[in-house]
């Protein structure tokens, strides 16, 4: 016979699953579940007992399956890890910790990603679902689990469609001169210059800055975004802001040593004191837009700017399309 046993939690009401067997008694956790569900794995365990077939899956739980793959994430992901991390923990695992990998059902997570539009933007939603998608396909790799159960779940879709933020050359000037500190104003002049990433930019070595170009060697310690390594050739601008980054600099690295998060929070209260507003991905898109706008060819930029693949350079381009119909708008000869 089984029962089912209700307990007060921290994230509200736990549900454990009572059995005896010709082993002894026995308890499992099911987690914080409906009593629907808690009904389900009840009438499945009774099953089980009568028949003696396996109902109830053997496969990890999600939490279980979650800590191992955060483990890998953070080894081959980095620059990403620390927002992967935070959808894992703060969303994921108290939602699903308790629920067996491969019984996971589509249904049931498009159903929670909708449920988290109603809290907070689609497109985060949408990354949330696509974040336990990705965890549930690596789970597959690593032998976890023999399939994805929720490889066909939909994100929610995102109705709302913002251009790119991106700063014009007047926006740039005032950034610079809002920026109190002369070596985070050589900083966001050198990300604008070359187009860097913010983890690209973090921990650049200075033996990978020099002879006037700037190397984004893929290895152990960085990898870039698509794995591959490049070189940006550095503007006057550019030369400038490095040259004033590593004069005084005692460390290995071209800009401040800071936690990552912290380069982050600086731009963006640096971009609020100019009044332009933005962030440190702004001064990517600034590059990506002003070399669309002058005309560099889309293969050029694709890899200046380290894409994996051309459609996502393919959007500069229309913002520079965007700006010649302006330009040409209204004009006769």
């Amino acid at each position: 016979m089984a029962t089912i046993e209700w307990r007060r939690g921290k994230r509200g009401r736990y549900a454990y699953l009572n059995w005896s067997g010709n082993d002894g008694q026995h308890r499992e956790s099911l987690g914080a579940i409906s009593e629907h569900e808690a009904e389900t794995f009840r009438l499945a365990k009774e099953l089980e007992l009568r028949t003696g077939r396996r109902v109830l899956s053997s496969a990890p739980l999600v939490g279980v399956v979650a800590v191992a793959y955060l483990q890998w994430h953070a080894d081959q992901y980095p620059d990403s890890h620390f927002r992967t991390k935070q959808i894992v923990n703060d969303h994921i695992v108290p939602k699903f910790e308790y629920v067996a990998a491969d019984q996971l059902r589509v249904g049931q997570v498009e159903r929670w990603g909708s449920d988290r539009a109603k809290i907070v933007a689609a497109s985060t939603a949408a990354k949330e679902v696509r974040t336990l998608k990705a965890m549930l396909r690596w789970a597959v790799r690593s032998e976890f689990i023999d399939t994805n159960p929720i490889a066909l779940a939909m994100p929610p879709q995102d109705v709302v469609s913002n251009p790119m933020h991106w700063y014009s050359m007047e926006e740039l000037h005032a950034l610079y001169a809002a920026t109190p500190d002369p070596k985070w104003r050589a900083a966001w002049q050198l990300i604008a210059n070359t187009g860097m990433r913010r983890g690209e930019a973090h921990k650049l070595p200075k033996e990978q800055a020099k002879d006037g170009v700037i190397r984004l060697v893929s290895n152990e310690g960085a990898r870039t975004k698509s794995r591959k390594w490049r070189e940006i050739p550095l503007s006057v601008n550019g030369q400038t802001a490095l040259d004033a980054l590593l004069e005084d600099n005692e460390t290995d690295y071209v800009l401040p040593v800071v936690n990552v998060q912290a380069i982050s929070n600086r731009c963006i209260k640096d971009a609020a004191r100019a009044g332009v507003g933005g962030s440190i991905h702004s001064l990517r898109h600034s590059f990506g837009t002003h070399q669309a706008l002058k005309g560099t060819p889309v293969r050029t930029l694709q890899v200046l700017m380290g894409h994996a693949t051309i459609t996502t350079t393919m959007k500069y381009m229309h913002v520079a399309e965007t700006h010649l119909q302006q330009a040409i708008k209204g004009f006769e000869l």
